[in-house]
């Protein structure tokens, strides 16, 4: 992966996690915050998000 590609793969993942910070705030009526959000996902979502990104590696 190259920088420009590394650059897209993190901007994607951070539009993710901002994706599920809003609908589990909404879950839990309050903010969940951004620290809670991103380490909630990582732990979730993050191995199935870059063997996804890897196999679709969108342009």
């Amino acid at each position: 992966m190259d920088d420009k590609e590394f650059k897209r793969f993190m901007n994607a993942q951070c539009k993710e996690i901002l994706k599920y910070k809003w609908i589990e705030s909404e879950k839990a009526h309050h903010d969940i915050g951004r620290t809670r959000a991103a380490m909630e996902w990582t732990d979730c979502y993050a191995k199935g998000f870059r063997e996804w990104w890897m196999k679709n590696k969108p342009e």
